[in-house]
């Protein structure tokens, strides 16, 4: 008996890796004979690089740079053998940057991707022709304006004094930009841009709307946030001379926005974080030699059917046939949609009710039984 297991992080206690060997113990606990494949997986967010280096080898550079609050840190990303480089923004940009104190809407309005644009700087002067760029797992909603400045944007407010893009509260004095050096360096490689989501930027789907509260964002912060990704995409997209509304494509609410600018250079490309995993690790084929597929990740709600790992595990199995679990820490609302679309079980790992300290604890222990219950559950069901 094949069964593969592709789970994506469960984000503040199991790297991918981690959660697919807790799962494998709960199989071989159920089925001792099975041929277990593991196949770490992940959308875009924090830990694509770990998953990346795993399939693809090569090796991590170290850069120094800034958080998003914009204080010094060092990141990492990765280069491959080809030449081409993969950069994970939640690796500088990420909200694992700011403890859960700090996520208030001052700090929210004010985080920037500015970290992650000189990652992508240091990539570009080591020579890289393509660079990988997965997003998701953000503590910003500023658009990409941070990082489009490390970039070479010049932004100026209405006294024609320089913005620096070192804060997202920048965003509302923008006046005029700059955009030809901008323009210029990103012409020097071609860009694939892996997205967690499928919002828009703005509006009430878009990036502060959905994925603003969880970094500290709330009523009249969102609404202002809004109003300002909507004038930052105009003023960006007659300086870059773009005629398309790129703003309102899906995806380009991923990771607060920051797949704007890049996207405006007409050289990139867009597609899933989780396609791109998938992918990378040959996932579809691995999947089609199984008995047995089993997914997860640390919350299952209603944005797990927006692009998210399980979702995308789920679609290829059953395109081939094989039935899928899903094992993931906790259950939110809106976890029946994978229910729904075919998964042959969901299931919470973790207790009700306890604290993120005991998470940390037993948090394998738990996807390991929980996963030996699912399998045992499965293999007993009728047909």
């Amino acid at each position: 008996m094949r069964v593969v297991v592709a789970p994506d992080s469960f984000k503040g206690s199991l790297t991918a890796a981690e959660a697919a060997r807790a799962m494998a113990e709960g199989v071989r606990a159920a089925v001792p004979e099975a041929d277990i494949d593991l196949c770490p997986m992940a959308d875009g967010g924090e830990g694509t690089l770990d998953v990346a280096e795993l399939a693809l080898g090569g090796h991590r550079v170290f850069v120094e740079t800034v958080d998003p609050l914009h204080r010094p840190i060092t990141a990492p990303y990765l280069t491959l053998p080809d030449g081409s480089a993969v950069v994970e923004l939640a690796a500088a940009s990420g909200l694992e940057h700011i403890a859960p104190a700090e996520r208030t809407v001052a700090t929210a309005l004010r985080a920037s991707t500015f970290g992650t644009g000189l990652v992508l700087a240091a990539a570009l002067a080591r020579g890289a022709s393509t660079i990988y760029v997965t997003l998701g797992g953000s503590a910003t909603t500023d658009g990409g304006f941070g990082l489009a400045c490390a970039l070479g944007l010049q932004a100026y407010d209405g006294d024609g004094a320089r913005l620096d893009g070192t804060s997202g509260l920048q965003l509302a004095h923008i006046a005029r930009l700059e955009a030809t050096a901008f323009r210029e360096r990103l012409q020097a490689a071609q860009w694939v841009l892996a997205v967690d989501v499928t919002n828009p930027l703005c509006g009430p789907a878009g990036a502060a709307a959905v994925y603003g509260p969880q970094k500290g964002l709330c009523g009249a912060g969102i609404l202002q946030r809004n109003r300002e990704l909507q004038r930052w995409s105009q003023l960006l997209r007659t300086a870059m001379q773009v005629p398309e509304d790129i703003a309102s494509e899906p995806g380009m609410g991923a990771a607060g926005g920051a797949a704007l600018p890049l996207r405006m250079s007409g050289q990139a490309r867009v597609l899933r974080g989780a396609d791109w995993a998938a992918e990378v690790c040959n996932l579809d084929d691995r999947m089609a030699q199984a008995a047995l597929v089993i997914t997860g990740e640390g919350q299952t709600d209603g944005q797990s059917a927006m692009g998210k790992v399980p979702s995308r595990v789920l679609a290829g199995a059953l395109r081939r046939g094989v039935p899928c679990l899903v094992v993931s820490g906790a259950l939110g609302e809106g976890w029946q949609a994978l229910r729904e679309r075919g998964a042959a079980g969901v299931y919470a790992a973790s207790p009700a009710g306890v604290s993120m300290q005991e998470i940390r604890r037993f948090a394998a222990k738990w996807l390991c039984e929980a996963t030996e219950r699912a399998v045992r559950q499965a293999l007993s069901a009728p047909g």
